[in-house]
């Protein structure tokens, strides 16, 4: 089991959550420590490897996140007329 796996894909966690789950880390951490023998190496590793692939495929970048309400509206109802 990656950490990737667990918060993309069985829990969704790292899409749901701000910041790819950044939140929820140090409690995962302890998780993954107790219940998978994680040692503070491996949670490194597992960790960096989670960043970097959330990093590459699932962060949006700022400023495509703010979106102009005003200027969707009317476009959508511009081409609707169309």
């Amino acid at each position: 089991l990656h950490l990737d796996d667990l918060l993309l894909r069985r829990t969704r966690l790292g899409l749901l959550l701000a910041g790819g789950a950044e939140c929820i880390f140090p409690q995962l951490k302890i998780m993954c420590q107790q219940e998978l023998d994680w040692t503070d190496g491996q949670w490194a590793d597992e960790l960096a490897r989670y960043k970097a692939l959330w990093q590459k495929h699932y962060f949006v970048p700022e400023e495509l996140m703010t979106i102009n309400t005003d200027h969707d509206l009317q476009s959508s109802t511009e081409s609707s007329h169309a």
